[in-house]
Formats: structure tokens, sequence, C-alpha cells
């Protein structure tokens, strides 16, 4: 789902490291220290790397999905500032 929006690279690592956890989490965090001029070329390898090492993108693009459903909660105020 997050593949699937108009996010930029930066918002797209932000939001994994935002939405995750344990194992995911460091490895997110791993990528985000490394120093590059392509964030695009950054995102792109922690994809690999969480799919290498979890061996479904899926699962992991759920788990993220079902944080966010549970974790996700607007009143009247925020709905206005949206």
């Amino acid at each position: 789902m997050v593949r699937d929006t108009r996010a930029t690279p930066e918002l797209e690592i932000y939001y994994l490291r935002c939405s995750t956890d344990g194992d995911v989490r460091k490895i997110v965090d791993h990528f985000r220290k490394r120093i590059q001029n392509d964030p695009a070329t950054i995102l792109e390898g922690l994809w690999a790397e969480i799919e290498r090492r979890f061996s479904s993108a899926a699962f992991t693009t759920n788990s993220l999905l079902e944080r966010l459903h549970h974790s996700a909660s607007f009143n009247e105020k925020v709905k206005k500032k949206l």
C-alpha cells in the first residue's frame, strides 16, 4: 500500500520507520543511516532486504496496514487540518 501512494522516497522511509518495530525497524534504521544522495536507491535496497529476509513483502505490508488501522484515529479537529 505504501508503494501505491505518491509519497516521496524520504517520506516512504519515514512511514516505514514509524510503523514498524523489531527486526524490520532495525533494518529500516540501518538503511536510513546510509549516506547516499539518492533516497530512491536506499528505498529500493530497503524493500529488497525486507523481502529477502522475510520472504514476503506482502506479509510485511499487511502487518503495516494492520498496525496503521489499529493506531489511526482521527477526531473532528484533525479531520479539519487534513
